[in-house]
């Protein structure tokens, strides 16, 4: 996506957009997913990812998908989501602790043992 893309969907509201459909959808999973597909698509941009990262995307992504990491889809988004996220310290710092508080250990080490299955694969 390019910069001026990227630039116009961040005048246009995006992000409050993608948030509040989250936040009314939660209850569908395959509109996580997609919500979460635009979000890693946003992140790119360093000015979008910091704009996601203020407005609570990482809380409410984790708060969000939690309900539904047993669907295969929302789960791999979920942990390219978190990937996405941690090319910043705050994004890193924020998903992480966000994600410590919220899975249980057993869902923590299927998100650490899916990111370093994508990290192996894109080497």
């Amino acid at each position: 996506m390019s910069d001026k893309t990227q630039q116009a969907l961040r005048e246009a509201g995006i992000v409050s957009f993608i948030l509040e459909t989250l936040e009314t959808c939660k209850d569908h999973p395959e509109i996580i997913k997609k919500a979460m597909i635009a979000i890693c698509a946003l992140a790119q941009n360093h000015e979008t990812l910091n704009d996601l990262i203020q407005a609570g995307t990482c809380e409410l992504v984790i708060d969000t998908s939690c309900e539904h990491l047993e669907n295969e889809e929302v789960f791999h988004q979920f942990v390219l989501t978190y990937l996405a996220f941690s090319e910043t310290p705050e994004g890193l710092s924020r998903f992480s602790n966000k994600m410590r508080s919220t899975l249980t250990e057993y869902e923590l080490s299927a998100v650490v043992e899916q990111m370093n299955f994508i990290e192996e694969m894109d080497v």
